[in-house]
């Protein structure tokens, strides 16, 4: 997936995708919906940190040091949350293509016990 194909309209970054029964991935705009739905939304973009309508706020940066620990935060969240609760849980960033799939692949992966190009597979076949 590459913004071309978003820009050309051959990937709808709005779609709430769903990974999981109660898991999905989608962008800012679709994040706005996510919540009119009643989901638990978590945005992984900073920039959109005081724009998203998101409740919750972790942001994802592959470039600094603590990424991995950012990750593992996400994904211990939406365990117990999916375990905890009945929320339908919503993964955004900018354009529902790069931090939140990375998030989601990581929680299939530490979580359900996916190998992470497993991960990145099954979320690449739905989103």
């Amino acid at each position: 997936m590459n913004r071309e194909m978003v820009d050309k309209g051959w990937f709808n970054s709005k779609e709430i995708s769903w990974i999981l029964p109660r898991l999905a991935i989608t962008d800012e705009f679709g994040a706005e919906e996510a919540v009119k739905q009643g989901c638990l939304v978590i945005n992984t973009a900073e920039e959109l940190i005081y724009l998203s309508s998101a409740q919750i706020h972790i942001t994802i940066d592959p470039n600094v040091h603590h990424l991995i620990k950012n990750l593992d935060h996400i994904a211990n969240l939406v365990d117990f949350l999916l375990t905890h609760t009945e929320l339908k849980i919503v993964v955004s960033c900018s354009w529902g293509t790069e931090r939140s799939v990375l998030a989601v692949a990581w929680y299939l992966h530490t979580k359900e016990n996916y190998f992470l190009d497993e991960a990145l597979r099954k979320v690449k076949e739905i989103r």
